[in-house]
């Protein structure tokens, strides 16, 4: 046998030596790839948030959904504004600026979804009311976002942000739980989330947590997503009681907040250039009976720039995230009543019209013996430039039937901002905001004739029929039970994100097998 010369040994080294630094490179390069999809995580833009919420076409005309809504987890019926937004029938809320799902929403309606991240930390959102006896937390994400099921307007708000809630204690209903038999207007099923159009645009209004700063001991092991009272649908006892926190002098408890976004849907507006929304009511309950109506389109479906006055509102320095009103004064029937509380702000979130003490206790009925059975109240307010400008007055009327279904309510103790809920509709055809002009934001109102005055179980239900999810299924408890969730895994609870993260390890895993297989085989050779 003839002994290789010492030539061909140091080519065939060579040639060893290569292949290995070629096959070390490629480990190199998918297991950085491998690390890349591991952390598909979305970091939050610290500078420049313009890629945030891109709203595909800003003057679009919206249908939304009048109803009225009975449900376990809140505290009375009442009438409420809806919307389909990711396949979910949402409550539209001008008192916030957030939009948080019950839960998961349907995922052909949301996709692109990434886990919010800033400084490798998710990204969590945890709110308390009440003295911390009221509240949610739960995990926030980033998407596309099917806004509706119209052929003509389903195109995806993009890069949206959104929470779902884990956990919602304290009969907080104001945007989660069934639809019972004695709402009108709504399909059986429930409502599975809270749409945000408050707020002015710019950055510090949407608070986080970081997810693995939230102590969960501080909130009950009881409670879900959709309800805490668990009963059946006929309103028998189900016997699951009420998630309470476990300290009842310090409630539930958020941990500090971290960092923060811009109020979403106004900012997005801006973004686009424009600065207003409106929001109008057909007066009937069911799906479609309202629009919402965004950007230029506001003003060119009711002309209200240079006809209606324009009602002056503020931002003071506590509450950032809201537009408040001056009232100057108040009268019932023509007379004068004495206020001390002057600051108002527009709550779609909130039915009821509250009204300072002194007003409230002026309104009388007798049964039309010595009083009249319709009660006139008139809101006078600042308003800017333009035509009407000093003064201008907002005109409502209520009846005893009215008044017993709360349509008003006497301010709460300690307030110093009183609310115009969503009942303002009654009187009000259309109420239009321009958010960020010069030199005051303002609101203007296409007012109501006449008043509806009719009793909320008497307003008819619309040919259009009931508003829903896009899913239609019927509540179930148990299918909205809070999962186990690990907090300090970097898998998402969307399935997608964390497949896709298991084959890539499984690639490079049976990559370097290979690889290393090679290598033996050449040195064995």
């Amino acid at each position: 046998m003839k002994l290789p010369t010492t030539t061909t040994t140091a080519t065939a080294n060579k040639a060893v030596a290569t292949r290995l630094a070629t096959t070390t490179l490629l480990v190199i390069v998918m297991t950085l790839i491998a690390s890349s999809t591991l952390n598909n995580k979305q970091q939050l833009p610290p500078d420049d948030v313009d890629n945030l919420l891109l709203i595909p076409n800003p003057d679009r005309v919206m249908d939304i959904s009048f109803g009225y809504w009975c449900s376990d987890a809140v505290f009375d019926c009442a009438l409420r504004s809806f919307a389909t937004l990711g396949g979910e029938l949402v409550m539209i809320d001008s008192g916030s600026s957030n939009l948080v799902f019950c839960g998961l929403p349907n995922p052909t309606r949301v996709f692109d979804v990434k886990r919010l991240v800033e400084d490798n930390n998710y990204l969590s959102q945890c709110a308390t009311f009440a003295n911390g006896n009221h509240g949610w937390y739960g995990p926030s994400y980033i998407g596309s976002i099917v806004a509706l099921d119209d052929s003509d307007e389903s195109t995806p708000i993009q890069n949206s942000v959104f929470s779902v809630m884990e956990k919602i204690v304290g009969m907080n209903g104001n945007s989660c739980g069934p639809i019972r038999s004695n709402s009108i207007g709504l399909e059986l099923s429930s409502v599975r989330g809270i749409w945000g159009i408050g707020g002015v645009p710019g950055k510090g209004y949407n608070n986080f947590i970081y997810n693995d700063e939230l102590d969960r001991t501080k909130w009950p092991v009881k409670g879900d997503r959709m309800v805490e009272l668990l009963v059946g649908q006929d309103g028998s006892d189900g016997g699951g009681g009420v998630a309470t926190c476990p300290d009842a002098n310090t409630g539930c408890v958020c941990p500090k907040y971290q960092t923060d976004l811009p109020s979403t849907f106004n900012s997005a507006l801006a973004r686009t250039k424009s600065d207003k929304y409106a929001i109008s009511w057909d007066g009937t309950f069911g799906k479609n009976t309202g629009k919402l109506m965004l950007g230029d389109s506001t003003t060119r479906a009711n002309n209200t720039d240079d006809v209606l006055p324009k009602i002056e509102l503020f931002q003071d320095g506590v509450d950032l995230g809201v537009l408040k009103s001056n009232v100057t004064r108040i009268e019932i029937n023509g007379i004068d009543i004495p206020i001390n509380i002057t600051q108002y702000y527009f709550d779609t979130g909130a039915p009821k019209i509250y009204l300072p003490s002194q007003v409230y206790d002026a309104i009388q009925f007798d049964g039309g013996i010595n009083l009249p059975n319709v009660t006139n109240i008139t809101f006078f307010l600042p308003s800017i430039t333009g035509f009407g400008s000093g003064e201008t007055t907002i005109e409502m009327s209520t009846t005893q039937e009215l008044m017993n279904e709360g349509t008003f309510a006497p301010d709460r103790e300690g307030s110093d901002t009183l609310i115009m809920g969503l009942n303002l509709m009654r009187y009000a055809q259309t109420i239009a905001f321009s958010f960020a002009p010069d030199p005051s934001p303002y609101m203007q109102i296409i007012p109501r004739t006449p008043h509806l005055l009719t009793p909320i179980k008497d307003i008819p239900l619309s040919d259009n029929g009931v508003a829903g999810s896009l899913t239609n299924v019927s509540f179930d408890i148990d299918a909205y039970k809070t999962p186990t969730i690990t907090t300090s895994s970097a898998e998402s609870i969307y399935a997608p994100t964390t497949t896709t993260t298991t084959m890539t390890i499984m690639t490079t895993f049976t990559m370097s097998i290979f690889v290393a297989a090679v290598l033996c085989t050449d040195f064995l050779l």
